[in-house]
């Protein structure tokens, strides 16, 4: 799963179908590994559940002999939903039924290649704190490949910014971990040769 397989994916569709439950009898069944998501840096997610989309944090990750892969959702309750409607889910992996906004580094980020887009840096190391001119990216153009992690990969630019030091992309980028895409905030400098087009 790239993140690309329907119409653009996790960047911007919502998701199409339910999420499904894991049964009791499979909530028993001993996963292949299991790991628990950093607290404050829990990916945040989008699923739909009873036909309605509802806001998540993803709090562990299974991934099962057979290759499926299971979820803990923490549910927020939903508008106009009696408190119950919250808690948590175990459900199923399914690029059609929910989509993951990472808040933590990508394993790809800490050891770059060559070739790679740069990231912007912020702070006293990083770019100047004068205040960028930002113009908002729309239309075909806005669908891009990056590459990070010496591969091209989906992404979604949201605005085009000018600062003192050059051009830089704010994107939605959805990077692969462990088989699963998760779309991520990022800042790049602009550079065509990490940077293109996806229509293209």
């Amino acid at each position: 799963m790239d993140g690309s397989r329907r119409a653009g994916g996790p960047l911007g569709d919502p998701p199409s179908r339910d999420a499904v439950e894991l049964t009791r009898a499979e909530r028993d069944l001993a996963p292949l590994t299991e790991r628990a998501y950093p607290a404050r840096h829990e990916p945040a997610v989008r699923v739909q559940v009873a036909g309605r989309e509802r806001r998540a944090a993803a709090l562990r990750r299974r991934d099962y002999p057979d290759g499926r892969t299971a979820f803990l959702l923490g549910l927020l309750p939903a508008q106009k939903a009696p408190a119950a409607a919250g808690g948590r889910v175990w459900v199923w992996a399914d690029e059609y039924a929910m989509w993951f906004t990472a808040l933590h580094e990508h394993p790809a980020e800490a050891q770059p290649v060559a070739g790679d887009a740069r990231p912007v840096r912020y702070g006293p190391d990083g770019i100047s704190t004068t205040p960028p001119a930002l113009t908002r990216c729309t239309g075909p153009k806005a669908r891009l490949l990056i590459r990070v992690g010496g591969r091209w990969n989906p992404a979604h630019a949201l605005v085009r910014a000018r600062f003192r030091e050059g051009h830089a992309l704010a994107v939605r980028i959805v990077l692969t971990e462990d088989g699963w895409p998760m779309t991520y905030h990022r800042t790049y400098w602009w550079d065509p040769a990490a940077i293109r087009t996806a229509h293209r």
